[in-house]
């Protein structure tokens, strides 16, 4: 068990990410108790996060974790990939597990975890982005956790307030989602945007239980101006992969 004592300002200081950030699996494990202090002022600028293949993978305050996060807020999240806007394709590579505060998680239970000011860039395709969680493997749990004030600007899939793409056997129970905004680059093939949750991979055994859409949306193209030809599927997730899930 790893437990918080005290709040944690990390500003001006360029984090790196715990956990494996280079495309490896199998992480840090356990139980991370924040015990209701605040983690605020991180920012991740990319320097240093190359992998050899010039790709980077699962970014954010912690790169992978398996396991259990609770009791936790968070403020002032900034994942910064990208030197340009988010057309610009010519400085950095982002690809997958990319997230405010878990890059990929490995069946794990989120409990009491709150993010607010969350802003996240980068310029190549990147899959798997979420405020929270970019991606969470089967057999997952979220309560009462929420984002508020989110920023995604970034070209790629599977974007969501709480988590870019869940997988089946998970719960949300009593999560929220506010004031998200996404900007991202979508061709043909990018098409799982939400408020809560982007993708669902498969949807068996996938439940909402009482958890709020965000009242204060917008979906951007990637000049900045309103997409108002992309509507989600549900305003709590964008699309699902396989099945849908049980909304209660």
């Amino acid at each position: 068990i790893f437990s918080l004592e005290s709040d944690i300002d990390m500003n001006g200081i360029d984090w790196f990410p715990i956990g494996h950030r280079d495309g490896g699996f199998g992480g840090p494990s356990g139980t991370f108790d924040g015990n209701g202090h605040t983690l605020r002022n991180f920012s991740v600028s990319g320097k240093g996060l190359w992998t050899h293949w010039g790709t980077k993978r699962q970014i954010g305050i912690f790169g992978e974790w398996y396991g259990t996060i609770k009791n936790v807020n968070f403020e002032n999240v900034t994942i910064n990939g990208l030197e340009g806007d988010v057309v610009d394709t010519t400085e950095h590579k982002e690809k997958s597990y990319f997230a405010g505060i878990i890059g990929y998680a490995g069946g794990n239970t989120f409990e009491n975890l709150h993010a607010t000011n969350v802003f996240i860039k980068g310029a190549s395709y990147s899959q798997n982005v979420g405020a929270l969680v970019g991606y969470s493997n089967p057999e997952a749990t979220y309560k009462d956790c929420s984002v508020k004030h989110v920023v995604f600007q970034t070209k790629g899939d599977q974007i969501g307030g709480i988590a870019g793409s869940i997988h089946k056997n998970t719960t949300l129970t009593n999560c929220s989602a506010d004031y998200v905004s996404i900007r991202p680059q979508r061709g043909w093939f990018a098409q799982s945007f939400g408020g809560v949750v982007g993708d669902i991979a498969d949807a068996t055994n996938v439940k909402f239980v009482n958890c709020t859409a965000p009242e204060h949306i917008e979906f951007l193209k990637a000049d900045g101006t309103p997409d108002t030809e992309y509507t989600p599927k549900h305003p709590l997730y964008g699309s699902s992969r396989k099945g849908e899930p049980t909304i209660e």
